[in-house]
């Protein structure tokens, strides 16, 4: 969404009041600085943002993307104190953020999330990784910081500070060690073997419905997995979010990645599948299309706090 297309998508003054009259909560002024975002208009926004960052005396946040700008550009307007996001995702601006930040004495954090590869953001010169324990690991909600022992143990000190609020259990903990060491003696191609043979189960059952479309696509963020995408033709009587309810309603219950179903599709996800249960899938994907259509059958996206505000009802 190009947000900082033009002048007109920024208010300063605005900004400025509601920093002033949030001072107790807001910490600092975040940008977005990517080609998709600015659009032409390049370093412009991050240099106006910096500036509302002076004057109130915060630190600036930049979340950078394909260029432009280039993320030189954004260096060079960043003084102490300020922050640099999204760095290391696979484009040109990762490739060189240690170059740049270490002769500059800024660490490098990656915040990797639910990235396959526990070693290569290391091995490239981070300073400090955060991986989710609990996503490719299939533990308990808890995360791996890895890195510079300095780094590591100021992050281990906010479990008496801002953090005590969000610490892990006892069995959350044992769950991502034991976690770690089953990963170091996974079979990693045996594990890719069998999700590419789940994506084909799915995309042959998809060929033999009636107008649904199915490919493979890989990881966007170049993990080693690929997922299947679903396209939810209007004259299957489904639309795409529908389909997804209808599914999620099923026995068992079929979750998918429906992020992006106003756009007609959804993703089918091999990750962590037990024996048996892709085939699982497949049966009742050929079951919910075989079916009478159901009253939300045609059912939209539908974004807002309303749903959630009536749960548990």
């Amino acid at each position: 969404m190009p947000e900082l297309i033009d002048l007109r998508s920024i208010d300063v003054d605005r900004t400025l009041a509601v920093i002033e009259a949030n001072r107790d909560v807001i910490c600092g002024v975040k940008v977005r600085a990517s080609g998709v975002i600015v659009g032409g208009w390049g370093i412009t926004p991050a240099k106006i943002a910096k500036r509302v960052a002076e004057i109130v005396n915060l630190p600036l946040m930049v979340h950078v993307g394909e260029p432009p700008p280039l993320i030189d550009e954004v260096f060079d307007i960043l003084t102490e104190g300020d922050i640099v996001t999204h760095c290391f995702n696979g484009k040109k601006a990762g490739s060189i953020a240690v170059e740049i930040c270490r002769p500059r004495g800024v660490p490098v954090i990656v915040d990797a999330a639910s990235e396959y590869d526990l070693r290569g953001f290391l091995a490239r010169g981070a300073d400090i990784v955060i991986y989710s324990g609990h996503k490719f690991f299939s533990n308990p909600t808890s995360g791996i910081v890895a890195g510079r022992k300095d780094l590591v143990r100021a992050a281990y000190l906010q479990n008496k500070g801002i953090g005590r609020g969000m610490k892990v259990g006892k069995e959350s903990i044992a769950g991502v060690m034991a976690a770690l060491e089953a990963w170091e003696k996974r079979d990693h191609d045996g594990i890719r073997a069998r999700e590419t043979a789940a994506l084909d189960l799915w995309a042959g059952t998809i060929g033999s419905l009636p107008v649904l479309s199915a490919e493979i696509e890989p990881d966007p963020t170049r993990n080693p997995l690929d997922r299947l995408k679903i396209v939810v033709s209007p004259e299957s009587g489904f639309a795409a979010t529908g389909l997804s309810k209808a599914l999620a309603a099923g026995e068992p219950p079929i979750v998918v990645r429906d992020h992006e179903a106003e756009l007609g599709f959804f993703f089918l996800d091999p990750c962590n599948l037990h024996p048996g249960e892709a085939e699982v899938v497949a049966e009742v994907l050929t079951r919910v299309m075989t079916a009478p259509r159901p009253e939300s059958a045609m059912a939209e996206p539908r974004h807002g706090t309303a749903r959630a505000l009536r749960w548990p009802d």
